[in-house]
């Protein structure tokens, strides 16, 4: 598991994204968007 999916499920409002069976590549957009700000 890429550390940045750990790092996902660790937050919890990522949590919902792979509850919800979000694709993947929508969570990883959404990360590197909360990295930026």
């Amino acid at each position: 598991m890429p550390s940045e999916i750990a790092e996902v499920l660790q937050h919890p409002l990522w949590k919902s994204c792979y509850i919800e069976r979000t694709p993947a590549r929508h969570c990883a957009r959404m990360l590197s968007a909360s990295r930026a700000l």
